[in-house]
């Protein structure tokens, strides 16, 4: 369930998502997050379905293997209520935020025609580069889904 929320460490391997342990996707963690603050800030959005918990663990994969590090479980605590799409633009832009633009977007191996792909578009990778606010990008989807919706109405058979 929290797989697409944490799906971008395919594209941005800085950050590092628990593969290779018995949390896989359910983790995040980097040597530089101070999982307490990092937390604290996530919880505070009030994201519908989802709380963020302190939680150490030693990576099983590379760039960070066998290190511990600290990091946050993603704990889902209502699935009818939670978007994880959503929940990763706010988890990318808080790391952002929290910790510089360098730690995100300028480690080795990062992809960012990857990550549009995950997206399905340039535009998010764009505005979280230019600290747009997560809600504002959020927003951009409701509004471009309701005119899909409305549009695709209109050929249904079933």
């Amino acid at each position: 369930m929290t797989y697409l929320a944490t799906v971008f460490s395919e594209a941005l391997p800085g950050v590092d998502v628990g593969r290779g342990t018995n949390l896989a996707f359910r983790t995040l963690g980097a040597p530089w997050l101070h999982a307490e603050d990092f937390c604290e800030q996530m919880n505070a959005y009030r994201l519908a379905g989802v709380r963020f918990h302190p939680h150490r663990y030693v990576a099983g994969i590379a760039p960070y293997i066998g290190r511990e590090l600290d990091g946050v479980r993603i704990a889902v605590t209502d699935p009818d209520q939670f978007h994880p799409v959503t929940a990763s633009v706010y988890v990318l832009h808080t790391l952002r935020q929290m910790y510089g633009a360098a730690r995100v977007w300028r480690h080795a191996g990062v992809r960012p025609q990857w990550l549009d792909q995950l997206y399905g578009t340039e535009k998010v990778r764009l505005a979280l580069r230019k600290a747009v606010p997560p809600a504002a990008i959020v927003a951009a989807w409701r509004a471009s889904n309701r005119t899909f919706l409305g549009s695709r109405s209109k050929v249904l058979l079933y």
